[in-house]
């Protein structure tokens, strides 16, 4: 199962903090996952400093969140309308957030999972396409087209 095949996605979130945005995304993913045991602000704080996780030339940040309350992994996407300040720790500036959750015991999946997409992230132009795309359906689009690629290369 590819990270994106159960992906959520909010797109042209209108947030006047990074705070506020953090609040809504952690929310969503609460009531998504049925646990209440993390902070997306710790993540930010822990994992930014890693380049895996960070990109800053596409405003672009990588979570990555182990939870017992899920049997299978789940990915969210939240886009920001403009970029916002995140952290006061270490502040990185975003306005594309993944937040990839899974069981525990996938980890090998996860890494496999954020290679890629950190991979994608910081070599095509994906980001801006997400950034511009209107629906769900056309950001799967945008993954499967970056699929296609690697495989053919």
């Amino acid at each position: 199962m590819l990270f994106f095949d159960d992906l959520s996605v909010h797109h042209d979130l209108k947030h006047k903090s990074g705070n506020s945005f953090l609040s809504y995304a952690a929310r969503i993913i609460r009531q998504a996952t049925n646990s209440r045991s993390f902070r997306l602000s710790s993540l930010i704080s822990a994992q930014t400093g890693q380049q895996e996780y960070y990109c800053e030339e596409q405003k672009t940040c990588i979570l990555t969140l182990p939870l017992h309350t899920i049997t299978h992994k789940k990915s969210f996407l939240f886009v920001s309308e403009t970029p916002l300040v995140l952290s006061a720790k270490n502040p990185v500036e975003v306005d594309c957030l993944f937040v990839l959750i899974y069981p525990p015991k996938d980890k090998l999946s996860m890494l496999a999972d954020l290679a890629w997409l950190t991979r994608m992230v910081k070599t095509t132009p994906v980001v801006e396409k997400i950034r511009g795309s209107e629906t769900k359906d056309a950001i799967i689009a945008l993954f499967h087209e970056y699929l296609e690629q690697r495989k053919a290369a």
